[in-house]
C-alpha cells in the first residue's frame, strides 16, 4: 500500500542513493550494451527513444530534487497504471475484499497524463545510416527490417502467436540458407545470420548481420544479401525447410520441453498475470498455453507463410548500415556506392536455393549386452547400481512423479579429461576439443544437422570436455526415450566431426581474432590466471600455432581419447520410465558399446587449484574503452572441514559478509552497483575452499573501497556477527533452502545430478540443511570466516586510465 501511493522520498536517503544509481548508469556503458543501444537507436531514429534512457543522464542523477522525483512518481506511479496480483492457496473473495479495503483510500488521479507512444517517423524509402564506433571489433553489413508490432488487443489471440512463429520461421530459413552457403564454401562472408525480435512493443525487427572476412571487400556482402533475399521473394520456402524450422522455433521458445499442469508454480501464474497487464499477452495457464502454442506451430502451412514473404522482405521499412571500427572507416562504401550495388545486385537473375536436410538412421547395429550385477546404492535407497557386460557402470534412479520434467535424464561420463589429451600438443588439443563440442554429431551428420532431424527433435544433447572428465548429457520426453539412448550410443560408436571446410572456417575465424591486438583486459585476465594457478601445464593459451596444428586427424584422435569407454564409462539415468524398459534400453544401447582405445594412457597431472600463498596483490592499468572503471577482485584459498555443520557456517559467512559489504560499499559509499562474498567448499577434495569478492567502481574511489573491504573482513573475523545478523541469515538460509529444494526437485536433470555428485564427488543429497542451519552459532560463523579469509589471499586490481 505504501509503495503504491505513499512513498516518503526522504532527501537524505535520495542523496545517499545517487552513488548507487551513478554506478548502475556506468554499468550500462560496456561495449556490448553500447552496440545494443546503437542498434536500437537505428530502429528508432528520429524518435525520443534515441535521446531518452530509463536512467537518464548523469546530470539528472546528480542534481534531481525531491520535489521533482515526487512529481514524477505521482504522474506515472498512479492507481490506474497499477495492478495487484495475488496467487496462492487463498479465499479469492476474501482476498479481493481485503485489497479493496486496504487500497481504496489511495485517491484517483485527477486529469491523469495520458501515456504517449513515441514511434520513429515513417520512412520514405530505404534509410542509410552507418555506425562507426571504437568498441566494434568487426566489420559488417547490417540490414534492419522494421514492421509495426501487433496492437494490444491482438496479443492475447492465437493470431498473435501464429504471426510471431511465421516471422521466426522465415528468419530461421534465411539464416540456415546463408550458413549452408558459407559452410559449403559457395559464399565469401565469414558469417551471416538473420534474427527476428520485438523492439519493446513498438516494432518487429528482422535483422541481417553479415560479417566479412579480414581484408575482404565489402560490396560483395551486398551481392550475397541481395541474392538470398531475391531467391526468397521469387521462390519462397520448401516444405522441408518449413518443417525443419518449426522444430527450431519450438526450441527457441522452449516449447519442445513438456510442461505438466501439476508443475505450474505460483510464480508461473504471477508471471502470466504480470505479462497480461504490462503487454496484453494471453491470460492462460502456462501448461494449457504451451499446448496451444505447439498446436499453432504444427498447423502452419506453406500457404500461411507465403503472404509473410512479401510483408517481411518487401513491405518493411529498410535500414542499411555498415558497422565498423574507425580504423576501417575508409573501407566503408559511400551511400551512393551502396545504393548502386543494391540496384545492380537485385537486377541479377537468381535460382532457388532451398536447403536440403540430411536423414539420419538411428538404428544401432552393435550386439546387445546384458546387466551382469545389480545392487542398491548404499546411502541412496531409491537408486540402483548395475554393472554391464562391457564393464560400464549404470546408476538408475526411478522418479515416478509427473511434476518432474523431462521424463528422462541421461548422463554419460568418461574418466578421461585433460589427462587423456596429448600433453605435447595441449593447445592444439584444446582447440580440437572446442571444435568437437561445437560440431560433433554421428552417422555422417553434424550437430547442427542433427537438430533438424525429426527423430531427434525434443531430445537435447550436449557434449563437454573438462579437466576431470568428458561427458554426453541428454534429456528427453518418454515418447523419445529410446531415441535418446540410441543417440547416446551412436555419439560414442559412430561419431562424425564434420569436414575440412568446416574446420578451416573455424580456424580462420579464430586466427583472425588472434591477429587483432590483444585488449588490456584480456592481458590482465591472463596474468591473473598465472598468479592464481602458477605455471600449471594446463594454463595454456590457444595461440595461432596451436590453431594451425589442428587437422581432422587430430580432431578424430581427441574424440577417441576423450569419449573412450576403456578409461571408464559411468552412466547415470533418472526418469519417469518403467524399469523394465530402462533395462531393455541399457542392454541394447549402453551394454552394447564396445571397448575403446586401450592404448590411451593418462598423464597423471593433478588438476589446477589455486597455488598462491600468503597475502599478495597485483594491479594493472589499461586503456580506457568507454567509461573508465576499476575492477577489484579478492580471492581467498583455504581449507574447511567438509562436514555439514562447517559448510552451513560458511553459508552464514557468505550471506552476512555480502550484506555488510553491500551496506558499506554500495549504500554508504555509493561505490558499486553490486557486490557479493561467495565461497565454495569441495567435499571431494577434503574441504579445499575458495572465496571471492568482486566489484566494479570509479578509479578515483577504489582505494577507499579496498580499505573498506579490509576493515569489514577484519572486524567480522574478530567479532563475528551480531545476534540480529545471525538470525536474519538463519531465516533467509532456511527459507532459500526450502524454496530452492522445491524448485530443483521438479528438474529431472537435478535429480540425476544429485546421484552423480554422490557417486563421483561424495556429496550426500540427503543432508538436513535446515537442521544444520538451526545449530550454527555466532562463534561458528566467526571461526568459519577466519578460516576462509585468514590464510591465503590474492587481490587483483585492473584500472582503465
Amino acid at each position: 500500500h505504501d509503495w503504491s501511493g505513499d512513498i516518503l522520498c526522504d532527501q537524505d536517503e535520495l542523496d545517499e542513493e545517487r552513488g548507487v544509481i551513478r554506478e548502475e548508469w556506468r554499468r550500462g556503458f560496456d561495449s556490448r550494451r553500447t552496440l545494443f543501444t546503437a542498434q536500437t537507436n537505428l530502429v528508432y531514429q528520429g524518435s525520443k527513444q534515441t535521446k531518452r534512457t530509463v536512467l537518464g543522464s548523469l546530470d539528472v542523477i546528480n542534481n534531481f530534487k525531491r520535489e521533482e522525483i515526487l512529481d514524477f512518481y505521482h504522474k506515472w506511479y498512479r492507481p490506474d497504471l497499477q495492478a495487484i496480483i495475488v496467487v496462492g492457496d487463498i479465499d479469492a473473495a476474501q482476498m479481493e475484499k481485503k485489497i479493496r479495503s486496504r487500497f481504496s483510500d489511495i485517491p484517483k488521479a485527477v486529469n491523469p497524463t495520458p501515456k504517449e507512444v513515441y514511434l520513429a517517423p515513417e520512412a520514405d524509402g530505404p534509410i542509410f545510416e552507418n555506425l562507426i564506433d571504437s568498441t566494434l571489433s568487426f566489420t559488417a553489413l547490417k540490414v534492419f527490417y522494421r514492421m509495426p508490432y501487433p496492437e494490444r488487443e491482438i496479443r492475447s489471440t492465437e493470431e498473435f502467436y501464429k504471426d510471431l512463429y511465421i516471422r521466426d520461421i522465415l528468419a530461421n530459413v534465411m539464416s540456415e540458407r546463408m550458413k549452408e552457403q558459407i559452410r559449403s564454401g559457395k559464399a565469401e562472408p565469414q558469417s551471416a545470420v538473420m534474427v527476428n525480435y520485438a523492439e519493446s512493443s513498438d516494432y518487429y525487427v528482422d535483422l541481417y548481420t553479415i560479417l566479412c572476412k579480414k581484408d575482404s571487400g565489402l560490396l560483395p556482402l551486398i551481392d550475397f544479401y541481395a541474392r538470398n533475399e531475391k531467391a526468397m521473394i521469387e521462390y519462397g520456402i520448401s516444405e522441408a525447410e518449413l518443417e525443419a524450422m518449426k522444430m527450431t522455433v519450438r526450441r527457441r521458445y522452449h516449447l519442445d520441453k513438456p510442461l505438466n499442469p501439476a508443475s505450474v508454480s505460483n510464480a508461473d501464474l504471477v508471471a502470466v498475470c504480470h505479462n497480461n497487464f504490462i503487454s496484453g499477452t494471453s491470460l492462460t495457464n502456462p501448461a494449457e498455453l504451451r499446448a496451444i502454442q505447439n498446436r499453432i506451430i504444427s498447423e502452419i502451412t506453406l500457404d500461411d507463410v507465403k503472404p509473410y514473404i512479401g510483408k517481411v522482405f518487401s513491405q518493411s521499412d529498410k535500414i542499411y548500415s555498415w558497422f565498423a571500427n574507425p580504423k576501417d572507416k575508409d573501407r566503408i562504401p559511400s551511400t551512393e556506392e551502396t545504393r548502386a550495388r543494391l540496384a545492380k545486385a537485385f537486377a541479377q537473375d537468381v535460382k532457388p536455393n532451398f536447403v536440403t536436410f540430411r536423414k539420419v538412421d538411428l538404428n544401432v547395429n552393435e550386439a546387445e549386452g546384458e546387466i551382469v550385477k545389480e545392487k542398491t546404492v548404499k546411502g541412496l535407497e531409491n537408486s540402483k547400481e548395475w554393472t554391464l557386460s562391457n564393464g560400464a557402470k549404470v546408476y538408475w534412479t526411478p522418479v515416478n512423479d509427473r511434476k518432474v520434467t523431462p521424463d528422462l535424464s541421461l548422463l554419460v561420463y568418461f574418466n578421461s579429461g585433460y589427462n587423456a589429451l596429448p600433453q605435447d600438443r595441449f593447445g592444439s588439443a584444446l582447440f580440437a576439443g572446442e571444435f568437437i563440442k561445437t560440431n560433433a554429431g554421428f552417422r555422417g551428420a553434424s550437430s547442427d544437422e542433427i537438430a533438424k532431424v525429426p527423430e531427434c527433435n525434443e531430445v537435447t544433447r550436449s557434449i563437454r570436455i573438462s579437466e576431470r572428465f568428458a561427458g554426453i548429457f541428454m534429456s528427453a520426453p518418454a515418447k523419445k526415450a529410446e531415441n535418446a539412448f540410441r543417440i547416446a550410443s551412436l555419439t560414442i560408436t559412430d561419431p562424425y566431426m564434420g569436414n575440412d571446410k568446416v574446420l578451416k572456417q573455424m580456424k580462420d575465424k579464430k586466427l583472425e581474432a588472434l591477429g587483432e591486438p590483444k585488449k588490456d583486459a584480456v592481458r590482465f585476465n591472463e596474468a591473473c590466471d598465472s598468479l592464481i594457478y602458477g605455471n600449471h601445464p594446463w594454463s595454456v593459451e590457444i595461440d595461432s600455432s596451436a590453431v594451425e596444428g589442428v587437422d581432422m586427424t587430430l580432431v578424430g584422435e581427441i574424440y577417441r581419447r576423450e569419449f573412450n569407454p576403456s578409461l571408464g564409462m559411468t552412466v547415470f539415468i533418472a526418469g519417469n520410465l518403467d524399469e523394465a524398459k530402462v533395462k531393455e534400453y541399457v542392454c541394447k544401447y549402453i551394454a552394447s558399446i564396445p571397448d575403446g582405445d586401450r592404448s590411451v594412457r593418462k598423464s597423471g597431472i593433478k588438476e589446477r587449484v589455486p597455488s598462491f600463498k600468503g597475502v599478495s596483490e597485483f594491479s594493472m592499468t589499461g586503456k580506457k574503452e568507454i567509461n573508465p572503471y576499476t575492477l577489484v577482485s579478492r580471492i581467498f584459498s583455504s581449507k574447511v572441514k567438509p562436514a555439514t555443520e562447517s559448510i552451513a557456517a560458511v553459508d552464514f559467512v557468505d550471506y552476512i559478509l555480502s550484506q555488510r559489504l553491500l551496506n558499506q560499499i554500495r549504500e554508504k559509499r555509493g561505490g558499486t552497483y553490486t557486490i557479493r562474498f561467495s565461497s565454495t567448499v569441495s567435499v571431494r577434495e577434503k574441504g579445499r575452499s575458495e572465496s571471492e569478492v568482486t566489484f566494479k567502481t570509479r578509479p578515483d574511489l577504489y582505494k577507499v573501497l579496498v580499505g573498506d573491504l579490509d576493515d569489514v573482513i577484519s572486524e567480522f573475523n574478530a567479532e563475528g556477527p551480531t545476534e540480529k545478523e545471525l538470525e536474519e541469515a538463519r531465516t533467509w538460509l532456511i527459507k532459500n533452502n526450502l524454496e530452492s529444494k522445491a524448485k530443483r526437485s521438479e528438474s529431472m536433470s537435478h535429480r540425476n545430478s544429485q546421484v552423480m555428485n554422490y557417486v563421483r564427488n561424495g556429496i550426500d543429497p540427503n543432508k538436513d540443511w535446515e537442521a544444520a542451519y538451526k545449530k550454527v552459532s555466532a562463534e561458528d560463523v566467526r571461526k568459519a570466516a577466519a578460516k576462509l579469509t585468514g590464510r591465503n589471499s590474492l587481490t587483483v586490481i585492473y584500472t582503465e586510465e
